[in-house]
């Protein structure tokens, strides 16, 4: 059985995994709607505080983000188990927001890149990564 401070703890490191993405918007504005209708008196500090965790998350960089991301997963869960214990309608709330928050980065992750016309000028082009379509001639 999944506790409380586990579906607490897995918002918010999908909430601080999304920071410095460009699903970052979106998990925002779902965490806004979540703080508005079972914690409106933190809503507005607690936002800012989570725009200042994504500042520092999208400048640290790709080499440093997902690290940097892994720092603010645990603080971001503590705020949300606090909500989350007041009531059963707010824990059913946030588990709702952990399953918003990873369909969404899921969904940001699986986004296909098309890259056409490439000229090698003869050599070889390697690209790495999952599911990987190769087309010839036309655009399909």
């Amino acid at each position: 059985m999944t506790t409380p401070a586990d579906i607490a703890l897995a918002a918010g490191t999908a909430v601080a995994c999304a920071m410095g993405t460009d699903g970052w918007t979106y998990v925002r504005e779902r965490v806004a709607g979540f703080f508005r209708r079972h914690a409106p008196e933190e809503g507005a500090d607690t936002l800012v505080r989570l725009d200042a965790y994504e500042s520092a998350v999208a400048a640290a960089g790709p080499d440093l983000r997902e690290r940097v991301a892994d720092r603010f997963g645990p603080l971001v869960a503590h705020v949300l188990a606090e909500v989350a214990a007041r009531s059963d309608e707010a824990a059913e709330a946030v588990r709702v927001l952990a399953d918003e928050v990873r369909s969404a980065s899921a969904e940001n992750n699986s986004q296909s890149n098309v890259l056409r016309d490439i000229n090698t000028g003869g050599g070889d082009f390697n690209l790495a990564g999952r599911s990987i379509h190769t087309h010839r001639g036309g655009h399909k």
